[in-house]
């Protein structure tokens, strides 16, 4: 007895049958004759799996007659990797069908192949199925009339622009927002954000026959991967650089830069004419992607733990991006169909994700920490390197001084000067210069502060760390990786990058010093004998 599998669509019951026995193109007139129908085998879900560089046949038929007065239609979901070759009453002459035809122009939308009928459609004559693919893969099969599909696919494609549009959006608020700081983390977020505008773009089909994506049409299929190696290239290179992998996991940091050669390897392999299978090459990238996407994640963890500023950001922003891409991996490893909620989450969580990372990246770039205790208005700040001014520096210091000597706890000063060679360069070239340049030490250093601390201008190129509860052995570590920061980051001078040095004086409060001053001119001292030094 034959088993069946059924399933509703469109109020039209169909039958999905898979030939088993392999076929060959010219035995088709055997296969209408009913030959082959001994080794007919139904398919659960009314749905199809595409072979893997292969062939497959099946057999549709309708429960009942189609009675409708308007065309009906087969739709097979997920069909970019795949061409399909129908043999439909009442010729069964057969015609091919594939999203990466370039002749159909309603067709470009990649939700589901759509093939037209002949109305009047009758149970009695089935239809034959030829698939041919690269990839294995579980599609759905569904019949409906021709116009609502059409209507379907137009309410789809108004859901589907709104994600590259979105991506568009944040490139360009940080582009022009942004830009002007000049953080080196930048870049790297523009050309990910870049690259998922173009992936969104292409696979909802959205200016397929214009210029860029265009270009991408020889490379079929091949070209999500393509677009998805440079996004993760991209996505490995801003983790790299934020969490400051090298300082703080240098072993991490070496499997990072590992994956970074390894996309860049796939995204030339998708180039390049095929010299894997599609599915192979697809499935090695999938698999990757998800790998490197837990080290991602796995690397924020170990920075939040560590206490790293903006590493919670940081989690959250990619955490629904983890979630979705493990799904997807697991449906093609499985070789199964991904639900339509599936399919609607990925353009949002890729959205989410960026716009989570442009929030870090802000923060990052604009944010100054100070001492909650000893907050001031936006008077009592330095304007252009966003410090606390020499006033309120000094108050700040009293304050912390006398609640020290009363619950009699450690306190802590850094005083930092520039370069000496920096500081006549911009003594050359005004003051714009030496701001712009004690901003960038200010970027250095509030990375490394806690939420206690605080951070002041005391004159020109001349910084003071407040550190309350600090004791002299932690505000000398914090020197030291404050100095290791500045030596590897590039501070802006004369509109230009130069590397730079920084001099540093610690001082710890004793119990011989009666005033404030006293801290400041004992720090003053070291931050002298090091430079002379």
């Amino acid at each position: 007895m034959l088993l069946t599998s059924w399933v509703r669509a469109a109020d039209v019951p169909i039958i999905v049958e898979r030939y088993t026995a392999p076929i060959d193109a010219d035995q088709l007139a055997d296969l209408l004759h009913g030959d082959f129908d001994t080794s007919l085998r139904a398919e659960p879900d009314a749905s199809i799996v595409s072979a893997q560089r292969g062939s497959t046949w099946y057999r549709v038929r309708l429960v009942s007659d189609w009675v409708s007065p308007r065309q009906p239609a087969l739709l097979i979901s997920a069909a970019n990797s795949i061409t399909a070759h129908v043999y439909a009453p009442p010729d069964y002459n057969g015609a091919e069908f594939d999203l990466q035809d370039n002749q159909s122009t309603w067709r470009r939308i990649r939700h589901a192949l759509t093939v037209p009928l002949s109305t009047g459609w009758r149970a009695a004559a089935p239809i034959y199925l030829r698939v041919d693919s690269s990839v294995a893969a579980t599609h759905t099969l569904r019949v409906t009339d021709l116009r609502q599909a059409q209507e379907h696919e137009l309410d789809q494609a108004h859901y589907d622009v709104i994600w590259p549009v979105a991506q568009l959006s944040l490139l360009l608020a940080a582009l022009l927002t942004l830009r002007p700081l000049g953080d080196r983390l930048l870049w790297p977020y523009l050309g990910q954000t870049l690259s998922l505008t173009l992936l969104l773009a292409l696979q909802a089909g959205i200016g397929f026959a214009y210029w860029p994506t265009s270009l991408l049409d020889p490379l079929g299929v091949r070209a999500n991967g393509f677009l998805a190696s440079f996004a993760m290239v991209f996505a490995v290179l801003f983790t790299h650089a934020f969490l400051d992998l090298p300082r703080r996991a240098p072993r991490l940091a070496q499997w990072v830069k590992f994956a970074v050669g390894l996309f860049l390897a796939f995204a030339v392999l998708c180039a390049l004419p095929p010299i894997f299978p599609d599915g192979l090459l697809l499935r090695s990238l999938g698999v990757l992607v998800l790998i490197t996407t837990l080290l991602i994640w796995g690397s924020g963890w170990l920075a939040w733990w560590r206490g790293q500023r903006g590493a919670g950001w940081f989690i959250a922003a990619w955490a629904p991006a983890f979630v979705v891409m493990l799904l997807n991996a697991a449906h093609l490893l499985l070789e199964q169909a991904r639900s339509a909620i599936l399919i609607g989450a990925q353009p949002v969580v890729l959205t989410v994700a960026t716009l989570g990372l442009l929030h870090v990246l802000a923060k990052r770039m604009t944010r100054c920490r100070f001492d909650p205790q000893c907050a001031v208005e936006m008077r009592e700040r330095d304007v252009l390197t966003g410090a606390l001014n020499r006033g309120a520096t000094i108050a700040g210091l009293r304050g912390a001084f006398v609640v020290a000597r009363h619950a009699k706890r450690a306190l802590s000063v850094i005083v930092i000067e520039l370069d000496a060679r920096l500081q006549a360069q911009a003594t050359a070239q005004g003051r714009s210069a030496e701001d712009l340049g004690l901003h960038s030490l200010m970027g250095c250093l509030i990375e490394e502060l806690r939420d206690s601390d605080s951070v002041g201008r005391m004159s020109e190129g001349r910084l003071l760390a407040i550190l309350p509860g600090a004791s002299e052995t932690q505000a000398r570590g914090l020197a030291a990786r404050v100095a290791a920061r500045v030596a590897s980051c590039e501070l802006h001078f004369g509109g230009m990058l130069q590397k730079s040095a920084a001099a540093f004086g610690v001082a710890t409060l004793g119990q011989d010093m009666l005033t404030p001053d006293e801290l400041l001119v004992r720090a003053d001292a070291e931050l002298q004998s090091v430079q002379l030094a």
